[in-house]
């Protein structure tokens, strides 16, 4: 068995916050929280957003309002700052199915106490065990990747390969492990950066090829549904999302079903039709 390590247990729940950033302060709702950290609901009219604003624009916006570090006043319709922490961006979304809130993510500097937690009426659970393979660094050889193809006729941006850490029928991420290999995003930028530079490179809806080794299983497009930064080191996730029936569930599935290592078998379901 692999070795396992720490992660804190999320509860859904929906709390009123007010977010300070760089800019003017925003209205906001808690989706779910835990001990470290928090997944917030801001919506679209507190950043000034119109639902046909653009992800380029978006993280710009993210950018000058929030910042890559922020504090936010938890339950303050009640509790006022009773219950402040300092935040750090750790992810910026923007869903397929949601015009009027963009999803941001958040660590906190300092864990919630035990008092804070009741203070916000919440039984928060202390932290878990996982398996160390959920969370560990990909192996840069692994057979199911993905290419990214830029948007535009530009020379300058080439498709980005990386490997595929998860997928579903609505979504795969990407893990990015070294920033270094997207040269035209400038070092030091935060996450709002990153999405914005990601974004203007290959486009917020662009054009995947998904492939065992140089196999291809399905070409199509894709939305940039979001960036995460899940560790330190300056590597980062990127999710991409389908529209209904469009994506590669299908023919992804039947790659797992045939133990996704024999280049035959994706011979095979190239041949099935097409999704």
């Amino acid at each position: 068995m692999g070795a396992e390590r720490r992660r804190a247990a999320r509860v859904s729940c929906r709390l009123p916050v007010r977010l300070k950033g760089q800019g003017n302060p925003c209205l906001a709702t808690t989706l779910d929280l835990s001990r470290v950290g928090a997944r917030i609901a801001v919506p679209r009219l507190e950043l000034g957003l119109g639902a046909e604003a653009d992800t380029q624009t978006i993280a710009r916006t993210v950018n000058g309002r929030v910042g890559p570090i922020s504090v936010a006043d938890l339950h303050f319709q009640v509790l006022g700052a009773l219950v402040r922490k300092g935040m750090r961006l750790v992810r910026i979304a923007v869903p397929m199915d949601e015009v009027l809130h963009i999803e941001l993510g958040f660590e906190f500097r300092s864990p919630i106490t035990d008092e804070e937690a009741t203070f916000l009426g919440l039984d928060l659970p202390g932290m878990v065990n996982v398996p160390d393979d959920v969370a560990s660094e990909p192996d840069p050889e692994a057979p199911l990747c993905v290419y990214l193809c830029p948007s535009g006729t530009t020379n300058e941006i080439v498709p980005l390969l990386a490997p595929v850490i998860s997928w579903s029928e609505n979504d795969l991420v990407l893990r990015v492990a070294d920033r270094r290999r997207l040269p035209f995003v400038p070092e030091g930028r935060d996450l709002g950066g990153h999405f914005e530079a990601v974004t203007e490179a290959y486009g917020s809806r662009t054009q995947i090829l998904v492939a065992h080794g140089v196999h291809p299983i399905w070409f199509g497009p894709a939305v940039v549904q979001a960036i995460d930064r899940p560790t330190a080191d300056g590597g980062f996730d990127i999710w991409l999302g389908f529209q209904a029936e469009q994506g590669p569930g299908r023919r992804l599935r039947a790659w797992a079903q045939h133990g996704g290592s024999d280049p035959a078998i994706v011979e095979a379901v190239e041949l099935a039709p097409a999704d």
